[in-house]
């Protein structure tokens, strides 16, 4: 019994790994930039934009990530120094309430 080509594809489907989208798209964006490797011949412009793609992603990226570290770090001083200022407030009001009641017994 001869398989029709949807049960021979179903078949060899069945044996490959089953993989997550992004991952999927990791190894295609690997072997599109590993092609040129493979071969001695020049790079087609399709090679060539999908490299400049993929250098232009991982830019991106890594600007990304800088950009979100320096903001949490910024964050961070903004809260502490909210908080700092919150004390100084208290700290002040305080001292006022100390000088009035002085002032008032002098």
């Amino acid at each position: 019994a001869q398989k029709t080509f949807h049960e021979a594809d179903s078949a060899f489907n069945a044996r490959l790994p089953v993989l997550s989208p992004a991952r999927r798209m990791k190894m295609i964006r690997a072997a599109l930039l590993l092609a040129p490797f493979a071969s001695a011949a020049a790079v087609s412009p399709v090679q060539k934009v999908l490299q400049l793609l993929g250098d232009l992603e991982t830019k991106i990226i890594a600007e990304g990530e800088s950009a979100q570290k320096t903001f949490h770090e910024f964050s961070e001083w903004c809260e502490e120094r909210n908080a700092n200022l919150g004390f100084e407030i208290k700290t002040g009001k305080s001292k006022v309430e100390e000088l009035q009641a002085s002032i008032g017994e002098a």
